[in-house]
């Protein structure tokens, strides 16, 4: 199923947006279809990213979904014993994009202040909020567990200001010691 306005598209347009959408790189499809290669806008970004939803419904089955890499306790924490220097705690962080909220995992140091994520945690879109199937966050749950292994592994502080559910400004680690 296809719209008019799809249809309406130059033909090679098309064919790059779906590549992408197969691809499993829907922010890139995004992009293409909302800005020109000289940045001037082909459509309204909402339209665009309407579009794009389309075509992942359309093209379903044949996405190259995109493996996330494994996160448990026991491979995190074999990457951070390969760090020069052990982190001065690990927090859990709500953030949010057009799919829904997640959770980042980062191992932060004091000084110098740096910070690296670990693990990006995401149990489903905000389509769950509407259908009533959250709260609690299944995200929540494994971040804190994550989190506090390896907390207890490297013997620092676990940070998680909020794992009740996402918040938009929390305080980090660093600003409350």
């Amino acid at each position: 199923m296809s719209s008019p306005e799809w249809e309406g598209l130059p033909a090679a347009l098309r064919a790059e947006a779906d590549a992408l959408v197969l691809a499993d790189n829907w922010f890139l499809a995004t992009k293409l279809l909302f800005l020109t290669d000289s940045d001037e806008r082909r459509m309204p970004l909402a339209r665009a990213q309407q579009l794009v939803a389309e075509r992942q419904r359309h093209l379903g089955d044949r996405i190259r979904r995109r493996v996330e890499p494994p996160r448990t306790p026991e491979v995190l924490i074999a990457e951070v014993e390969g760090w020069p220097a052990p982190p001065d705690a690990f927090e859990a962080l709500w953030d949010g994009d057009t799919q829904g909220w997640m959770l980042e995992l980062w191992a932060v140091t004091r000084s110098p202040r740096s910070e690296r994520c670990l693990a990006v945690i995401r149990r489903g879109g905000d389509l769950r909020l509407f259908n009533g199937t959250v709260p609690p966050w299944p995200e929540a749950a494994e971040a804190a567990e994550t989190g506090a292994a390896l907390a207890r592994h490297f013997g620092v502080p676990f940070h998680f200001p909020h794992p009740d559910g996402p918040e938009l400004f929390e305080p980090r680690w660093w600003d409350t010691v």
